[in-house]
């Protein structure tokens, strides 16, 4: 009891504490060559990772290390990036930092913020947690929806992975703490194994990124930046809670970290509970047999995640030193009618809507990784990142119900564990003013083995590795020209599998389901890119060409058996060539005084285009459904985004976000599958500064109309169109020198009955989740460790 009370006013303490303690603080204004002040400009110390932006009149304040030299960097689109070393303590000084006009930056869409110094030649968007808060969708895939061009293909509420561009799988790369995550992502039923509150910003990139990732990202990247250093000798954390009305989904994530003269660390906790989810519907239809939905609950879709993460590291003015580990563990229930074939005794109410009953799976995941970044001179810098990974997939079922005898009592249908050990990094130096380039280099090896009454894929081992090069040349303050090349070389290894027949008559034969594969490959990607400033600050063009490849995955080589979370057999083919990607990028941006948009297009002609499509076969296997065939031809995708922003007065916006893709096989001249479906996504959004105690208010009413996708492959389903209401609330509550964050959703407002294409139960004709108030309460909190007098 005396724990639990010197606990809790520990808590008080930390949450009431006042911020103005003693702290060494910068200040300074960004302006133009012309005094105009630059709102949004991104000021970073390049010691730990801090970093601030200007405010309206391009002013900003920034904590700095005291008695030491320390450098820091001022980036803002459209302008050069400058670098500044100086000496504290700095007194009293307000500091004036003149940026050049230089439209080396790419176009960056931030959600929510403020645009970022970048010198590419692609679309990119970087995403705050603030706006993950507001937009909470279960997991951080479905999250994502809500940029133009980014879909998510999903299993119920709990699992669900990205896509960008009608691209997914093995064609996008997700990282995090700089190490590409690898989970069985080749899976429609597997998840991105993520902490989706544990995420502080996310830079996400449309088209294709082989140059810097090698075969699997010519779709796109999702890169999970670092979680930002607290400010030196500081202790900041905070304490969020969400609740779920659809399925009684509680969830909470409570947050530490600190800086002790420059030896940082934080960590997170987080858990998710959420029950069975309800459905605006009383039946679904499978097989032309109408089955029933009791109480519009859909039985058996409960689940659980648990998340753990913690850092250690050092910042410098030579660099950052940082380790990190992480664990997650999902435990989700699969419905019950949706393995082999639905029966209607199967799907009756047990009275235990959190009971997580068979078919379900678990998913593990261990990451750690060794981040290191060194700042040679203001020109040069080395990264180098190290990481491990264990990936823990089991999926259970009752062995009887596949006419699979029952080996032991675990009801394992399927057991995958793949470790993977990566290694990437790359020397970026400027030596001359007008001349940046950058090498690097990446190597990773990967182990798989399989367990489990149920086959789909043999063990194997992969090794993929590569280097690269890129430049980046301005002959002037309005053009910027960018190329790069990469060479790569990967390897497959997967071994025979023989299935063990049980006969009538007791004995057992075997049946070789796979044999053993050995495959070498070799290829390369490169790339030219150019952005060009039309008007300076306001317009911009840029173009982006690039030839990419993508090495099959040992799933599209050996795969030979049913899975379930995917309702299908799915058949590999072992003679797959490595397909070849000629992609090409054009995007614009404007901003004016009161209006902003984007427009982006993209034509990719895929050469000998891996896809795995349905068949009008069925398996031999008992209750295994339909067959699904990896396949190859060549292909087409193009498409295009188009945001626009109006603000009538400054409280007051009006966003609008169209997103399309086409494809078609060459060989067939029908649609590729999985394709998603063109979307308008309109939000009216009103903000108020403060009312009282009530600050940074806003509401928001958001519209989303998605269009039938009747362009489908040959057995595919199509799907209607379908209407979506939804609505936003949020506050922030001053209490002292502290905020506690309000937000407040209402998803699918008319309770609309709809089937989203990608989703997995779209198969069985079950709608998606009906109306759900979310509730969410953050209460962050900072706490100075030194007792001085700012600066």
């Amino acid at each position: 009891m005396i724990q639990l009370k010197t606990l809790l006013t520990i808590t008080v303490i930390l949450l009431f504490s006042q911020l103005g303690n003693a702290q060494y603080m910068l200040k300074g204004t960004v302006q133009d060559v012309e005094g105009t002040p630059l709102t949004g400009a991104i000021v970073q110390l390049l010691s730990d990772g801090c970093n601030t932006i200007t405010d309206l009149n391009g002013s900003f304040q920034i904590h700095y290390p005291e008695d030491t030299v320390f450098q820091i960097r001022i980036s803002y689109t459209g302008f050069e990036t400058i670098t500044k070393q100086l000496k504290s303590p700095l007194e009293d000084r307000v500091f004036t930092f003149t940026l050049l006009s230089n439209p080396q930056t790419i176009n960056i869409i931030t959600v929510n913020e403020n645009n970022l110094d970048n010198e590419q030649s692609q679309s990119q968007t970087l995403i705050y947690n603030q706006f993950i808060e507001k937009n909470n969708q279960g997991t951080l895939a479905k999250t994502l929806e809500n940029i133009a061009g980014v879909n998510a293909i999903n299993v119920g509420v709990g699992i669900a992975k990205p896509v960008i561009r009608g691209l997914s799988f093995n064609r996008i790369v997700v990282s995090s703490q700089g190490i590409k995550q690898e989970g069985q992502q080749w899976g429609g039923d597997h998840g991105l194994e993520m902490d989706q509150f544990d995420v502080d910003r996310i830079e996400l990139v449309k088209g294709a990124r082989s140059l810097q990732y090698g075969s699997d990202a010519l779709g796109g990247s999702i890169n999970v930046l670092p979680t930002r250093i607290p400010n030196r000798n500081s202790i900041k954390g905070s304490i969020l809670g969400i609740y779920k009305s659809n399925n009684h989904h509680i969830g909470t994530s409570a947050y530490l970290g600190g800086n002790i003269k420059d030896i940082f660390f934080d960590g997170r906790f987080s858990y998710q509970d959420f029950g069975d989810y309800n459905v605006p519907t009383d039946s679904f239809v499978y097989n032309g047999f109408v089955l029933p939905i009791y109480n519009r609950i859909l039985k058996n879709t409960a689940g659980k995640e648990r998340n753990l993460k913690g850092s250690l590291g050092i910042s410098k003015d030579w660099g950052i030193i940082r380790f990190t580990i992480s664990h997650y563990h999902l435990q989700a229930g699969i419905f019950s009618g949706a393995m082999g074939i639905p029966r209607s005794y199967q799907l009756q109410e047990d009275g235990k809507p959190r009971n997580i009953d068979l078919p379900k799976q678990q998913v593990g995941h261990w990451k750690l990784s060794l981040n290191n970044d060194f700042s040679i001179n203001e020109h040069s810098h080395i990264k180098l990142n190290i990481g491990y990974q264990h990936n823990t997939r089991k999926e259970y079922s009752y062995a009887h119900s596949h006419n699979r005898p029952v080996t032991d009592s675990s009801n394992i249908a399927l057991e995958l564990n793949l470790k993977t050990i990566s290694l990437n990094g790359y020397f970026q130096h400027q030596f001359h003013k007008k001349w940046k380039v950058t090498h690097g280099l990446s190597a990773q090896y990967q182990q798989n083995q399989r367990s489990g009454f149920e086959f789909l894929i043999p063990d194997f081992q992969t090794i993929r590795t590569g280097m690269y090069h890129l430049a980046n040349f301005s002959p002037n303050n309005r053009l910027q020209l960018s190329l790069g090349l990469r060479i790569d070389y990967a390897y497959n290894q997967t071994n025979k599998y023989d299935q063990a027949i049980y006969l009538s008559d007791g004995s057992i034969s075997t049946e070789t389901r796979v044999q053993a594969i050995q495959k070498h490959y070799f290829n390369y990607s490169a790339a030219l890119g150019t952005n060009y400033q039309l008007l300076p600050k306001k317009w911009y063009l840029r173009a982006n060409f690039s030839k990419s490849f993508r090495v099959p995955y040992p799933n599209e080589l050996a795969s030979n058996g049913v899975h379930h979370g995917n309702f299908r057999h799915e058949l590999g083919n072992p003679n797959l060539k490595p397909e070849q990607g000629y992609q090409l990028d054009l995007s614009t941006d404007w901003q004016l005084k009161k209006f902003k948009g984007s427009f982006a297009t993209y034509f990719n002609y895929f050469d000998d285009y891996i896809y795995l499509g349905p068949s009008s076969l069925f398996s031999p296997l008992p209750e295994a459904g339909q067959m699904y065939l990896y396949q190859q031809n060549d292909a087409i995708y193009t498409g295009f985004e188009f945001q626009w922003t109006y603000n009538p007065i400054p409280e007051f916006s009006i966003e609008q976000a169209y997103e399309y893709v086409w494809n078609i096989n060459l060989q067939t001249n029908l649609s590729l599958p999985f394709t998603p479906p063109a979307s308008i996504l309109s939000t009216l959004r009103y903000e108020y500064p403060k009312l009282s105690i009530f600050e940074h208010i806003y509401a928001q009413l958001q519209y989303r109309y998605s269009f039938a996708q009747n362009d489908v492959d040959r057995n595919e389903r199509t799907t209607p169109n379908y209407h979506l209401l939804n609505l936003g609330l949020g506050w922030k509550l001053r209490i002292k020198n502290q905020y506690i964050h309000f937000n407040i959703q209402v998803q699918n407002i008319l309770d609309t009955a709809y089937l989203q294409h990608l989703s997995r139960y779209r198969l069985l004709n079950i709608p998606e989740q009906g109306r759900n108030f979310v509730v969410s309460l953050k209460i962050p909190f900072e706490v100075n460790t030194k007792n001085k007098k700012a600066k």
